[in-house]
């Protein structure tokens, strides 16, 4: 059985074909791309507010799991307040959908011995250095 695609029109012009409802929001993401630098921040959350809104008109293919995904990336883009930011999680959104995202699990932290050799956490740097260079956490 063929699996429906999802077609996005756009004023009347074929941009995407998609067959998650989730891939809406990363096809409009890297669609608009380009242009984020040249917006506000208000614009950017503008923007990916409506693409949300059209997404959850999508209801009836949504799955919860779905709905809650498209929840907590808009509750995530509304908390973040400075524009660089915002343009690094899309970036880092688009990275991790197509499969090039941050290794999870690295990180930084100072460690001690504990009984029977093995080393116990002692701080933790909540800071990936994939992200931020080590000589800059150093300082």
């Amino acid at each position: 059985m063929k699996k429906e695609m999802i077609k996005i029109l756009i004023n009347g012009k074929f941009y995407y074909e998609v067959d998650k409802p989730e891939d809406v929001l990363l096809s409009f993401f890297q669609r608009d791309i380009d242009i984020y630098s040249l917006m506000s921040i208000d614009a950017i959350k503008q923007r990916i507010t409506s693409t949300i809104e059209l997404i959850n008109e999508l209801e009836s293919i949504l799955t919860m799991k779905t709905k809650k995904f498209i929840k907590t990336i808009e509750d995530t883009i509304n908390r973040i307040d400075k524009k660089d930011v915002l343009i690094g999680f899309i970036i880092n959104f688009i990275l991790t959908k197509e499969g090039l995202g941050l290794l999870h699990g690295f990180g930084c932290a100072t460690v001690e011995k504990a009984s029977k050799g093995k080393q116990k956490v002692k701080t933790m740097i909540r800071i990936n250095p994939e992200k931020q260079p080590i000589k800059v956490i150093k300082q």
